[in-house]
């Protein structure tokens, strides 16, 4: 029986096993590229031209491929990196990457959508906007 969720993830950076860990980024790539033409294909024929219901699904998986395309090049190319933990990938890019300013503060946003299209946490009819207090900024800033 295997160890499971997190622990089992968290080892898979410092043990070097066979497998197919090593691609899983292109793999996601792939998916992510489809994803977006459908969403392209999809928006030109709505109503106003511009909507999508595809960029949902895509916007999770963008960030998964770039999170593991970090691990792969940490574990393939600098072995003796230090990045042996599992830590969030906004704080991946601003420690290691030197990731700053707008840039970084627009993928905290997106980071934020993501995890709020992972893991809802819907609010009660009659509330404002139905939009959780933590995606403030983004709410407004775009």
């Amino acid at each position: 029986m295997g160890q499971g969720g997190f622990r089992d993830r968290q080892d898979r950076l410092t043990d070097r096993n066979p497998g197919q860990w090593a691609t899983s980024s292109q793999d996601y790539l792939l998916v992510v590229s489809k994803l977006y033409a459908l969403s392209w294909r999809e928006a030109k024929r709505s109503a106003n031209g511009n909507w999508s219901g595809y960029a949902y699904a895509g916007i999770p998986l963008l960030i998964s491929s770039i999170h593991a395309f970090i691990v792969e090049y940490e574990n393939m190319f600098r072995p003796k990196s230090g990045l042996h933990n599992i830590v969030a990938l906004p704080t991946i890019l601003e420690q290691r990457y030197g990731v700053t300013g707008s840039l970084l503060e627009d993928f905290k946003d997106l980071y934020e959508i993501r995890n709020e299209l992972m893991h809802p946490a819907h609010l009660p009819p009659g509330t404002a906007d139905n939009w959780p207090e933590i995606n403030w900024r983004t709410e407004t800033s775009w």
